[in-house]
């Protein structure tokens, strides 16, 4: 679908939507801003409630993980963030991010009909290509975290990408077969609300079934792989939310890192 085709999102229409307890229920929609993460940890900073959502239809400045760009075209894409203060167990917070795209996951199933993968720890695949994309940030006081801000870019009607990503990236409207408009609206609302129910099992240390469904949509398993300078093939994950890689000196259990394919014959 033409950008110019893809209807603007409306405050009024996502709210009559809404299955989410209380994550977008406040809402703030833009036209352009440098980054949602940003608007919405100056929000945070500033008092702003839990669930506070940002969405834009556009970024000058998105970026992901390590800092890298995120390119941010107004193609009728997703580019949202959310304030999350409910308090979440100091020893699970490595397993936000995991619990953000099995709900970003989930809510793109819904949109497609397709299987979707995650690859460790933050990227959403369909067929082996990049659809969506997270960055979870925290805030923190003298006393500890005050906040986490969750970051989610979807590639939703994109149809072509800068030279370097047009064969690593893909979008939902070239993945989906059923060649009506995906509604960006309804897409938004049912991430806001299987985000929330993960993170909530999270609040409760409710662990076990959220790193059972990470294992079964984790990508590349049993393939070998480069994270960062350990190369090998990936097993699964810890309890703790770590990547387990098969080296040839032992089992590797990695708890962050950047991970890429890599022939079995080129490791160095």
């Amino acid at each position: 679908m033409s950008p110019k085709h893809v209807p603007p999102l409306q405050t009024q229409q996502i709210k009559a939507q809404l299955k989410s307890r209380e994550l977008g229920h406040l809402l703030e929609l833009y036209e352009e801003v440098n980054s949602t993460n940003d608007v919405a940890k100056e929000a945070a900073l500033n008092g702003a409630a839990h669930g506070l959502t940002i969405v834009a239809e556009t970024q000058r400045a998105g970026r992901g993980r390590r800092g890298r760009i995120w390119t941010s075209p107004s193609s009728g894409d997703l580019y949202m963030s959310i304030v999350w203060r409910k308090k979440i167990p100091q020893a699970h917070l490595a397993l936000a991010t995991l619990c953000t795209g099995l709900g970003v996951a989930s809510a793109i199933e819904k949109s497609t009909a397709k299987t979707v993968q995650i690859k460790w720890p933050n990227d959403i695949l369909i067929a082996q290509k990049k659809a969506a994309g997270i960055l979870v940030e925290g805030i923190g006081r003298s006393e500890g975290l005050n906040a986490l801000i969750i970051g989610i870019g979807v590639n939703v009607h994109r149809e072509a990408f800068p030279a370097d990503f047009e064969t690593l990236a893909t979008s939902l409207c070239l993945q989906s077969d059923s060649g009506s408009p995906l509604d960006r609206g309804v897409l938004l609302c049912d991430i806001l609300k299987d985000v929330e129910d993960w993170l909530e099992q999270l609040c409760s240390s409710a662990v076990a079934p959220i790193l059972e469904s990470m294992q079964k949509r984790l990508a590349w398993r049993g393939q070998w792989v480069l994270c960062d300078d350990v190369a090998g093939q990936i097993q699964g994950l810890d309890d703790k939310g770590a990547l387990i890689l098969a080296t040839e000196s032992g089992p590797v259990h990695l708890l962050s890192g950047s991970v890429r394919l890599r022939e079995r014959d080129s490791k160095g």
